[in-house]
């Protein structure tokens, strides 16, 4: 009996992107983060550069416990805001709560060029969810946002409400 010839295939390499550099840079102090901006992102100052004053608009988000503001946060110089807790632990949102139903990651906020600049929210797939004016958002989907929107989450005390003028 003659010994059985292997065969070995031969692997050629593949230079096509893996997207493990890409994710690897998608992190803040170590922690992964859940939002990838696309492609079309754009930070509102880098998107009015173009225009005349008089056609710039300001975005802002006021956090609100109650009737009483808390803070008010400018959403002018990044394209996207992570919205998340704030308790004592590693923050990693660029809107912390501080509250235990809001997750480390709870939504974010994506600002996206395209003939004009358009605010969308997005739910980070929370444990309790996001809501928008009341209504529950689905989780990984980009929901536009308007002037007034109030975003909140499932018995949160906190309310943020969405202004651009």
């Amino acid at each position: 009996m003659q010994p059985r010839k292997r065969y070995r295939a031969r692997i050629l390499p593949d230079f096509s992107s893996s997207g493990l550099l890409e994710l690897e840079s998608n992190n803040k102090e170590g922690i992964l983060l859940k939002h990838a901006e696309p492609r079309d992102a754009s930070s509102p100052n880098t998107f009015y550069s173009r225009f005349p004053m008089d056609r710039r608009q300001l975005f802002k988000l006021i956090l609100y416990k109650g009737s009483e503001l808390v803070r008010e946060f400018d959403l002018m110089d990044k394209s996207s805001y992570v919205i998340g807790r704030s308790l004592g632990e590693t923050i990693i949102a660029d809107i912390p709560i501080k509250e235990e139903t809001c997750s480390k990651q709870h939504c974010v906020i994506q600002f996206r060029a395209g003939q004009d600049l358009k605010a969308f929210l997005m739910d980070l797939e929370s444990a309790n969810g996001t809501t928008l004016n009341g209504d529950e958002i689905p989780p990984s989907h980009y929901v536009e946002l308007r002037k007034g929107d109030v975003i909140s989450s499932h018995d949160s005390q906190y309310d943020l409400v969405f202004v651009n003028s």
